[in-house]
């Protein structure tokens, strides 16, 4: 930079006109005849003094020209770069959002962390909380599976301790029983025994003796809702009615289908599988297991046409150990 350089050769140059010296006189330090005394602030030459004041006044003015000239160099040298950027400003604000953007998030992902170690911690009191008032509580008795068989002589002739030797079951079945005489003995065929699963298989017999399919049924509904009431945890499951066999086969005894037959059965096996869905309860249909291809009791399963042999019996215990369990 020229300017620069023009200073830097002239900065210890002292404008001797300014002092009150020519340029043709120069002062000797070594002579004699030349005294400077910093003390009294005189400066003497040839007995001729030079008040040290003026000189000093002089200096003074120099360099606050020399001051003035390097302004004018900085300002002549840096003017250019000193020019305002727009671009600049805007990088300069768009650091500024982005910092205060991080911060923001950073503080928010911590307040949320410390709403979910809150959430957490109250979550684990509440576990521990109900862990020991759990503990205080008296376990439940594991109460044992026990099967009830409740029905007519179909059930009676049923052998369910050899088919069922694994298992608790009571075979509270009644040769003849209707379902209004099962309803009538509820409390010595079925409470005494305090069960924890029915298998109910009636209305065979009433049928047999003329009643409607829809007194049959009424019949059950009312035995099913009794024992609900007074066994709220039981569970019951129903039967469906098994077929008959009225063929002219030589071991069918007709005469006991004087008032029954297939089509009534059926209906009435309709409106207790109903029922169930309704009531939620289990509804077994097996039926379908026994008979043959004219929908009849196969002769296999039955010993004159309504009751069965112990083959049927055997079908008829394979089905039900789908709905049986050991414990409770």
């Amino acid at each position: 930079m020229s300017s620069n350089n023009h200073y830097k050769k002239n900065q210890n140059r002292v404008n001797l006109n300014k002092i009150g010296l020519k340029s043709s006189e120069k002062i000797d330090n070594n002579s004699n005849d030349s005294r400077i005394n910093n003390n009294g602030q005189t400066f003497e030459k040839n007995d001729s003094e030079v008040n040290y004041k003026n000189y000093n006044s002089a200096q003074n003015e120099v360099f606050e020209e020399n001051v003035d000239d390097i302004k004018n160099i900085f300002n002549n040298d840096y003017s250019n770069e000193a020019k305002f950027n727009p671009w600049k400003i805007i990088s300069l604000i768009l650091v500024i959002i982005t910092v205060a953007t991080i911060t923001i998030s950073i503080d928010k992902n911590k307040k949320n962390n410390d709403i979910t170690n809150q959430k957490s911690e109250i979550s684990m009191s509440n576990t521990d909380d109900k862990k020991k008032d759990s503990s205080n509580e008296e376990p439940k008795e594991i109460k044992p599976e026990k099967f009830l068989f409740l029905g007519d002589s179909i059930f009676e002739q049923y052998k369910v301790e050899e088919f069922f030797k694994d298992y608790d079951v009571i075979n509270s079945g009644v040769g003849g029983a209707t379902t209004k005489d099962t309803l009538e003995k509820l409390e010595s065929r079925v409470f005494k025994y305090n069960p924890t699963t029915i298998f109910l298989l009636i209305g065979t017999n009433d049928l047999l003796k003329g009643s409607s399919e829809e007194e049959t049924f009424e019949n059950i509904r009312k035995i099913v809702e009794e024992i609900q009431d007074r066994l709220s945890d039981v569970k019951i499951s129903i039967l469906s009615i098994f077929p008959i066999n009225n063929t002219n086969n030589d071991k069918i005894i007709n005469e006991y289908f004087a008032y029954e037959n297939n089509e009534k059965i059926n209906n009435t096996n309709m409106l207790i599988k109903n029922y169930c869905k309704e009531k939620n309860l289990t509804y077994i249909d097996i039926a379908k297991v026994l008979k043959d291809e004219e929908a009849n009791l196969r002769l296999s399963y039955t010993v004159e046409g309504l009751h069965i042999t112990d083959l049927g019996y055997h079908f008829i215990t394979n089905e039900l150990l789908k709905y049986m369990s050991k414990s409770k």
